[in-house]
């Protein structure tokens, strides 16, 4: 996600990216954390931030500059957003700099 992100802010799109890491697995932060520099948020049971924004594991939310969620691209829906492939990469990287 680091590189999407230097990608984006070298074509003039100001990105914001956050990772929120799921409830119960606070063991795995370190490993988020490790991989760059974009802040990793821990999700707990009580604040479920997951199950109020109807995610999952893997899935992007899109806000606009006036804080609206403009989409949100759920790893299981009709766009594939897996970061691992190409297509992945790009689709993100597409929607994301269409917010400019």
């Amino acid at each position: 996600m680091n590189d999407l992100s230097k990608e984006l802010s070298g074509k003039g799109v100001n990105v914001h990216l956050v990772v929120i890491n799921a409830a119960g697995a606070a063991v795995d932060q370190a490993t988020l954390t490790n991989q760059g520099d974009i802040p990793v948020l821990q999700d707990t049971d009580k604040a479920d931030c997951w199950g109020e924004m109807g995610g999952g594991k893997d899935d992007f939310y899109l806000y606009g500059s006036d804080n609206k969620l403009v989409a949100h691209l759920p790893v299981s829906g009709t766009v594939t957003v897996n970061l691992s492939t190409d297509e992945g990469y790009a689709n993100l990287r597409n929607a994301a700099a269409a917010l400019k």
